[in-house]
């Protein structure tokens, strides 16, 4: 059985509705697991549908469904930085019916808010999916003469006085941390403007009145291939095949941003077992290797990147340790 492609660009009412599923029901065992799947698993993902942590589980998951030979269901529960769909699939039984689809952004907020965290205590870890793309990149207009990375710094040697704005989804997020370390590691005069949403701050980085932001690539494709906004930097581990002539961030010397990207998994609630887990991973292993489904996500901005379970699970309590850290040792507080 082949990857069921889902034209995602033609499905934006159904993506809203929240109303695809993958994947096939038919009579399936799995030894060793008591036959699952018995019944659709459900796939809950904390985020608005049509976002990037909703694409990517959908695309993923209809895979999965067709080697798995069984139903998933994609339910979006977004709200509270995705403590919402997360607490609602912590305190489901841990039969591996009920799924959570993780981006580091969840993970983010705990350690803003100062929460503890500790992954195997209260999660199963199933895998990593993939790697969304951020791109560090400026409103040409308002930094006249910046034309690339080396010439930002230029530009600000140039012009001490002048504030630089830089938008974020939010006091804490990704967007926020990557670009008060990058403006705190070349001494840049910023001023970091909050919004609700990186939808809103898009729109007021292309009208000029912010001056440079960290964006999700595949969300903002349009606007980057307009001239809208410059891309300068890409914040992943190598370059883009759209943006070949952009950098990545440890090329030049700032690898440490690399940790504020986002990653996309699933996970179960705690006491899953691991016959369950294995099996799961297995298949995001699978479904992520299939040629059509790396070309899907890639076509949204997202590097196919499979995470063993262990691996993934280490992955998530390291992010926090240096997301809590930063937090901590700058005094940054939730808005």
């Amino acid at each position: 059985m082949r990857y069921v492609k889902m034209n995602l660009g033609l499905s934006a009412d159904v993506l809203k509705a929240g109303l695809i599923t993958a994947g096939l029901m038919l009579p399936y065992g799995l030894a060793g697991a008591q036959s699952f799947p018995a019944k659709p698993v459900k796939i809950v993902v904390p985020w608005a549908a049509g976002s990037s942590a909703d694409i990517v589980t959908r695309l993923v998951s209809s895979a999965m469904g067709v080697k798995l030979r069984g139903t998933f269901v994609v339910e979006n529960k977004a709200g509270a930085t995705g403590a919402i769909g997360a607490n609602s699939v912590a305190t489901s039984p841990a039969d591996g019916y009920t799924l959570l689809s993780v981006a580091n952004v969840y993970i983010m907020g705990l350690a803003l808010q100062g929460k503890p965290f500790d992954f195997k205590n209260e999660w199963a870890s199933i895998g990593m999916m993939a790697l969304p793309a951020s791109v560090l990149v400026v409103n040409p207009k308002a930094m006249p003469g910046v034309k690339d990375f080396s010439s930002l710094g230029a530009f600000a040697k140039a012009n001490p006085n002048m504030e630089i704005n830089y938008g974020s989804s939010g006091t804490g997020s990704r967007s926020h941390l990557a670009m008060f370390m990058l403006s705190k590691r070349l001494g840049l005069n910023s001023t970091h403007i909050p919004y609700k949403g990186q939808a809103q701050a898009t729109t007021d980085l292309v009208a000029g009145r912010l001056s440079a932001m960290i964006l999700d690539y595949g969300a903002n494709k349009s606007q980057i291939a307009a001239g809208a906004v410059l891309p300068i930097m890409v914040v992943m581990p190598k370059r883009l095949s759209d943006l070949p002539g952009v950098p990545v961030a440890r090329e030049l010397g700032l690898q440490e941003l690399e940790s504020m990207n986002t990653t996309f998994g699933l996970v179960a609630p705690k006491g899953t077992p691991t016959a369950i887990t294995n099996r799961l991973s297995d298949l995001v292993r699978d479904a992520v290797a299939e040629r059509e489904v790396q070309e899907d996500l890639r076509k949204f901005g997202n590097e196919p990147q499979y995470m063993d379970s262990a691996t993934y699970g280490a992955s998530l309590d390291d992010l926090y340790g240096k997301i809590l850290k930063i937090v901590q040792e700058n005094s940054i507080k939730p808005d």
